[in-house]
């Protein structure tokens, strides 16, 4: 992690116990292993959150592409149906009183009277 050999870490070991002391040195070497897992604690708690945060943009980028097909869908379901109802506006109301008028006579054409 930090790249300390063992000759480092016995001059950094001898330089500690030369200015703190031999009796505050358990006591510093505990202060430094509650900070050392505090800093611990923190990377983990915001390496969470980004995971949190990355999870959560890829259920929006999947939420917006859903939206997408959806309205895609809907434009291609509608064009059919507008067409429809443009075709049925245009038709001649006189075709529907020709129907109507023509339902009370019987199917051969000829009424008997």
């Amino acid at each position: 992690m930090l790249n300390i050999g063992l000759g480092e870490m016995i001059v950094v070991a001898g330089a500690c116990l030369i200015v703190i002391g031999p009796r505050r040195l358990p006591e510093a070497a505990r202060f430094v292993g509650h900070l050392y897992a505090r800093l611990g604690r923190q990377v983990a708690t915001v390496r969470s959150e980004i995971r949190k945060e990355m999870e959560l943009e890829d259920i929006r980028r999947a939420m917006r592409e859903t939206e997408e097909s959806v309205r895609q869908a809907g434009q291609q379901i509608s064009q059919p149906v507008e067409s429809l109802a443009a075709e049925a506006d245009r038709q001649p109301e006189d075709d529907c009183k020709d129907e109507h008028s023509s339902a009370g006579q019987p199917v051969g054409g000829s009424s008997r009277s």
